[in-house]
């Protein structure tokens, strides 16, 4: 985004602001970071704004209920940011199963291939910003929909190897081997719980900027 433009984003910003709408429109299709950022403060903090003594008691009351959207926008983004890498993460998860269950037969095929497909969907639905704010409650019900399914038909996954002996008193090395392999499924399953975890604390933080979106606007 060149000056110019950006400059008259900020400027759609400061306009919006003065309507009593929060520019979370405005802001919200910019993917990078530092950017969003620096237009954000162009909006909220432009130079030549009064500093925080300089202003009376009711302009400092409005910008402490300013404050509290903009820092709910920043929370919501942020969790935004961290769900457009939940697809990565499933799916270096299903290739890890897939591997091991081609490899030794331990028959959890299945899981590797239904994370693989749930990551893809996923990123079917995380485009963008916009796209992950407009269909989060389907990512949400839907994932945990899928995760309860998944566990139900197939159960708890097998440990990844198959072909070593359990006596893990033979040697140290063979003993952690044996502890690590035993517990895998436990770890297949914590990761997939945590990811669609995920989803709902992100769905929270976008439910709580629209609280305060709503809030800051009366």
């Amino acid at each position: 985004m060149d000056y110019k433009l950006r400059h008259k984003k900020a400027q759609q910003g400061v306009e919006l602001l003065e309507k009593g709408i929060f520019p979370n429109e405005l802001l919200e299709p910019i993917k990078d970071k530092r950017l969003r950022t620096d237009l954000s403060n162009n909006i909220f903090y432009p130079k030549g704004s009064p500093k925080a003594h300089e202003l009376s008691n009711e302009e400092r009351a409005e910008r402490a209920k300013r404050l509290k959207v903009e820092l709910a926008f920043i929370n919501k983004m942020s969790s935004v940011a961290s769900l457009r890498r939940a697809p990565i993460v499933l799916i270096f998860i299903g290739l890890l199963v897939l591997v091991f269950a081609t490899s030794n037969n331990n028959g959890n095929l299945a899981f590797g291939i239904i994370t693989i497909i749930e990551a893809i969907t996923l990123f079917v639905f995380i485009q963008d910003n916009i796209s992950i704010t407009k269909n989060i409650n389907l990512i949400s019900f839907i994932g945990l929909g899928a995760l309860i399914l998944e566990f139900a038909i197939f159960q708890f996954p097998n440990p990844v190897l198959t072909d070593i002996d359990n006596n893990i008193l033979d040697s140290r090395r063979g003993a952690l081997l044996k502890i690590v392999n035993l517990i895998s499924p436990f770890v297949y399953v914590v990761s997939k719980v945590g990811v669609f975890a995920m989803f709902f604390y992100v769905r929270n933080n976008i439910v709580n900027f629209m609280k305060e979106k709503e809030s800051f606007e009366k």
